[in-house]
């Protein structure tokens, strides 16, 4: 049984065909901030992946409404602070940033800044989302399958936007709830992660028309049929995913050792003299438990140092990776350019087997405050020391691919890996197997880490290649084409992980073509935005005429 609306009420300009508003009340604002948070428990770490099937349910029941626009607007602000003060409670645990020089109080602030600030953020974007979604169906007086379309199509859409430019911000991906099941990820190789999210949109939709429908009446299977129709598209995307998993992958050619050195972030940036070559030692020491791979990953600045200026790290460098004859891609920090042209990148660099460097590859998608700061000049002067170097990172242009003896090596770093669009042209330069170099240290042992590595499982299904990922604190992964976890670590633990990948050469249509189903899906909901507008425009002419 659904709770039924206060009674609707006529306004002022409301449509012709005479549909009203609902008025909105504390319990519809509740119902919408409660559905939010049972949104965030279906994400990696949690891992109630299930529950997104059904947690927009109560938001669905009270926005499938005629609303003033500034109630579905409030609607969609209170499930908005609902999921994301949720899902990003992982920022308060950044905190204590005394280690960067915040006094405690700073510090405080800090960490609240960047929670409340991102959520706004996020919580802005929904808001202009619930203004268009009320515009589109304040005419029509029931629930229907225009709430459902509308919905999950701006809902497709708004992902896709969210995803783009240098602020973009993935998190809140609900592809992401399901990377457990298997079978239901795999259709991300045809359309990207987004439009899975429209689908468990549409899904939770249907499921409050048939609510509704049945609220107050004998139990009849009528009022679910739209919820039968939904079935229809889940089994496609099963049926596929079952397909592809019954393709059975390569035998691994290869082998990779993975190793978290686990430093905390005071001491990975801890500037005493001699602290940068203990460190070298201790991965060292860790890389010597398996001395016979083929590739060594460090994690993302495993070496916190202008590395090829430092002779005698890299002298500590060459003589043990020249000494087991193999491969070594590690994080570290480059530079290109003389002052005052210089560019500075968080980088990972490739020594080969003589111990020499084969080159450098540097990250394309940087952190906002983190790695750069916008305005800079703007900024208060405090809030310079969030950049642990105290300047500006450059944003890598273009991938760097590099050719071994066993397969073409590609290369993300942290932030690179929840985007799709930094990983795909990776793929498409070529690459046969991707790594992922990170520093998850800051988010300690929160759910911030599993859905980092959740991403990264996405990336591999997309592009149909096996992902390497190394993580300072943990979780360090091999994930195999299929986003299968093949092996990790814990967090929080020095450890070397050793497994095997292949190199794989298929390009996927969503390597080749990117998100056309989701440009496409916002697309449709534009439409269903002007198409009334057309209507009324027409009838004004002839009426002119």
């Amino acid at each position: 049984m659904t709770e039924p609306d206060a009674p609707a009420e006529p306004v002022a300009g409301s449509h012709p065909e005479g549909t009203s508003c609902v008025p909105l009340t504390r319990g519809h604002v509740v119902t919408a901030l409660l559905s939010g948070i049972a949104l965030a428990l279906s994400f990696p770490g949690v891992d109630l992946g299930f529950l997104a099937w059904f947690a927009l349910v109560p938001f669905c029941l009270v926005a499938f409404r005629p609303r003033r626009r500034r109630h579905m607007v409030a609607l969609f602000a209170a499930f908005g602070a609902g999921f994301y003060l949720t899902l990003l409670y992982w920022f308060l645990m950044m905190h204590p940033l005394t280690w960067l020089g915040f006094s405690y109080a700073e510090s405080v602030g800090v960490v609240l800044f960047a929670w409340l600030g991102a959520s706004l953020a996020l919580v802005i974007q929904l808001l202009a989302f619930g203004a268009l979604f009320g515009e589109v169906t304040k005419r029509w007086d029931k629930p229907g399958w225009g709430h459902v379309a509308a919905l999950a199509l701006g809902w497709t859409g708004l992902e896709w936007l969210a995803s783009q430019g240098p602020f973009g911000f993935t998190w809140g991906n609900m592809a992401l709830t399901q990377v457990h099941y298997l079978p239901m990820i795999q259709v991300l190789d045809l359309v990207g992660p987004f439009p899975l999210a429209g689908l468990i949109v549409a899904f939770n939709g249907a499921v409050a028309i048939g609510a509704r429908a049945q609220a107050g009446h004998a139990w009849n299977l009528n009022h679910w049929k739209p919820v039968m129709a939904m079935v229809v598209p889940i089994v496609a995307v099963l049926a596929y995913g079952f397909a592809r998993l019954s393709q059975p992958l390569p035998a691994t050619t290869f082998t990779v050792e993975i190793v978290q050195g686990n430093i905390a972030g005071g001491d990975k940036f801890d500037k005493s003299k001699d602290a940068i070559y203990h460190m070298a030692d201790h991965y060292l020491k860790l890389t010597d438990q398996h001395p016979k791979s083929d590739l060594v990953l460090w994690p993302e600045t495993a070496m916190p140092a202008w590395m090829k200026s430092d002779m005698r790290l890299m002298g500590q460098l060459e003589h043990a990776v020249a000494s087991q004859h193999r491969y070594l891609m590690t994080g570290t920090l480059d530079w290109t350019g003389d002052r005052p042209n210089q560019k500075f990148y968080n980088a990972v660099a490739l020594f080969d087997p003589t111990g020499h460097i084969v080159g450098f590859d540097y990250k394309r998608h940087l952190v906002p405050y983190g790695e750069y700061l916008p305005g800079r000049a703007f900024m208060p002067a405090f809030l310079g020391s969030i950049n642990i170097l105290a300047m500006d990172f450059t944003p890598g242009d273009k991938p760097t691919v590099f050719n071994l003896p066993f397969g073409k090596i590609g290369a993300g770093v942290c932030y690179d890996g929840i985007f799709p669009d930094a990983m795909r042209p990776v793929v498409q330069a070529g690459a046969e197997v991707l790594t992922l170099v990170t520093n998850d240290a800051w988010y300690k042992d929160t759910t911030a880490p599993r859905v980092l590595n959740a991403h990264a499982a996405l990336r591999a299904v997309e592009n149909h290649r096996y992902v390497l990922r190394a993580a300072n604190t943990g979780i360090s992964s091999i994930i195999d084409a299929h986003g299968r976890v093949v092996a990790s670590t814990p967090v929080y633990q020095d450890a070397t992980l050793l497994g095997g990948a292949v190199p794989l050469t298929e390009i996927t249509l969503y390597t080749r073509f990117g998100d056309w189903a989701s440009q496409l899906a916002g697309l449709a909901f534009l439409g269903m935005i002007i198409w009334p507008w057309t209507q009324r425009r027409r009838r004004h002419l002839r009426v002119a005429a």
